[in-house]
């Protein structure tokens, strides 16, 4: 998958409105990649509203899948959240399934 934005400084404008569309796309049919991807979009509020849930919520579906790193991001993130927060990412994540 191409990436939709370019680090800083490489001569390519960052787009991450297009960025979140791509990564989303790729995250519902369960690429991990693509899934910390967009967890870090809503973490950081690039290309989206910043939004913890949904950040903890990729974090969490990558995480089940084996992705160690992504389970590191979704206790820092938890950390600075609300227990009804974290209740509601996890409604997410059960609800959630690949191509929904």
């Amino acid at each position: 998958m191409a990436r939709a934005h370019a680090p800083a400084g490489s001569g390519v404008k960052q787009d991450y409105v297009a960025a979140k569309e791509l990564f989303e796309k790729a995250a519902k049919q369960g690429e991990l990649g693509a899934q910390m991807q967009l967890a870090e979009l809503y973490l950081l509020g690039h290309g989206v509203e910043q939004d913890n849930v949904r950040a903890h919520m990729w974090f969490s579906i990558a995480a089940r899948h084996g992705m160690k790193f992504a389970e590191k991001n979704r206790d820092s993130v938890a950390r600075q959240m609300r227990a009804s927060e974290i209740a509601r990412s996890e409604e997410l994540v059960r609800a959630w399934k690949p191509g929904t």
